[in-house]
């Protein structure tokens, strides 16, 4: 099962680690869920938006949003892999992840792959991710003609790729791994009674009062 690619860090503005408190409040507040076993509290813990400060602008990918002027293009916002590494290793520390398929696709290369969690009872599941990269060629060549790409073209493509992959897989835990930055919606979920009411009626009672729940 473990087959862990390499997972090479982000290139762009990734020089922000999360402090050892910072890190100690993640493990901390992800234990007393995991001991509490409330489903609500688990939701609002992984639906919380990440740190601003962990939080950074793409260079190069912009992302269309609605002004009160129109639409307009901004940088595309993101976490870098070095924070959602941290972040998975403090909730899930027993975690491991394999590539399923990686394969061409026109100029690119796209990875799969599955990540395997343990929930805090004990049980196995998975979310997979999918990635791409495209495969650089020489300067003033068709973006689909292999024969002018690079020598290491490859070697760079495969592993960003896998790590973008992984980071898919991770967002599709919650907001706190990264997912919705580019949304306009906003995902933060507020710590109170009527959300607790709002997730009961939506899924007809699945979270009761019941201490054993």
């Amino acid at each position: 099962m473990e087959n862990k690619p390499q997972i090479k860090a982000d290139l762009f503005n990734d020089t922000e680690e999360m402090t050892s408190s910072e890190i100690t409040t993640i493990k901390e507040e992800s234990l007393a869920i995991k001991q509490s076993k409330d489903e609500v509290k688990l939701l609002m813990f992984l639906n919380k938006k990440p740190e601003p400060k962990y939080i950074k602008q793409h260079p190069t990918v912009t992302v269309k949003i609605k002004t009160p002027d129109g639409e307009k293009y901004v940088p595309s916002k993101y976490v870098p892999i070095t924070y959602v590494r941290t972040i998975l290793d403090a909730i899930y520390p027993n975690y491991s992840y394999e590539i399923k398929e990686s394969k061409l696709v026109a100029n690119s290369i796209q990875t799969t792959v599955r990540l395997y969690l343990t929930d805090w009872n004990g049980n196995q599941f998975f979310r997979d991710g999918v990635g791409a990269q495209k495969i650089q060629v020489d300067s003033g060549s068709s973006p689909v003609d292999m024969t002018k790409m690079k020598s290491d073209a490859i070697q760079m493509a495969a592993p960003s790729s896998a790590t973008y992959a992984f980071k898919n897989a991770c967002e599709s835990l919650g907001n706190l791994f990264g997912r919705g930055l580019n949304s306009d919606i906003d995902y933060m979920v507020a710590n109170n009674e009527d959300l607790k009411e709002m997730v009961n009626k939506k899924y007809d009672n699945l979270f009761k009062d019941d201490a054993n729940v």
